[in-house]
């Protein structure tokens, strides 16, 4: 998730939805794509190739605007104001007049657990198609269809695990920034910045020592937990406590 509003583009594609502005930079789809080229096969021609970049492109369009859509809803349903979203990049952000200012400490851990909640609730819901599909009970041959059953699945499930990590400013770093600056307002953002680090670099460790495929992952965790420490360092100008 991110904390900062894209730059606009003349090339955005911009509509809305529940009331909501919707914009969606041209560096989503380049990014997107580009996720999406591992997962296809020269050897397996165009057409089904096209399919599933189609597949994954819808799918991360969906899922991204759902868990942001999550987020807005919520802040709506708590006073936000003005609330628009925008994709940019391979995540998305959800902006209000107030900046959720405005809310105390839960309202905002609801309106922050809000976009994961979304994207767990829409994992589990493909999942029980998918079980329906892998049993018989429901026939589906086009591949673009599977693809994308599969897709909304393993993708809306491991992103909302991923992004429930307490690390900032995922959401769930968000989550226990909050949480811990109820409690020790003064310097609750700097505790979640040694959490962050912490956790950070030993999930990055981790990963890279016991699970193959996940160098994206490893390398993100390791960049967050990164720049954590520079905001750490800045913050209490070189130290850790």
């Amino acid at each position: 998730m991110m904390l900062r509003e894209p730059q606009a583009h003349q090339y955005d594609w911009k509509w809305r939805l529940f009331g909501i502005p919707v914009r969606v930079s041209p560096w989503f789809w380049g990014v997107v794509v580009l996720m999406g080229l591992g997962g296809l096969n020269i050897e397996q021609g165009g057409p089904r190739n096209l399919a599933i970049m189609g597949a994954w492109v819808l799918t991360c369009l969906i899922s991204i605007l759902a868990h942001e859509f999550g987020h807005a809803l919520t802040g709506r349903l708590f006073g936000s104001r003005n609330v628009r979203i925008s994709l940019y990049g391979l995540g998305g952000v959800t902006i209000s007049a107030d900046g959720g200012n405005r809310k105390n400490w839960r309202q905002r851990v609801m309106v922050i657990a809000a976009g994961p909640a979304v994207s767990i609730a829409l994992g589990l819901a493909f999942l029980v198609l998918a079980v329906m599909i892998r049993q018989g009970r429901i026939a589906i041959s086009n591949l673009f269809v599977r693809q994308f059953v599969w897709n909304m699945l393993w993708v809306n499930l491991f992103w909302a695990a991923l992004n429930l990590m307490p690390i900032y400013p995922l959401d769930g770093g968000q989550i226990c920034a909050n949480i811990i600056s109820a409690w020790r307002p003064v310097d609750g953002i700097l505790w979640t910045y040694r959490i962050s680090i912490v956790v950070g670099f030993g999930l990055a460790l981790l990963l890279l020592l016991t699970v193959r495929g996940f160098m994206f992952v490893s390398l993100l965790f390791a960049y967050l937990a990164y720049t954590n420490y520079m905001n750490l360092q800045r913050a209490t100008r070189g130290g850790f406590f």
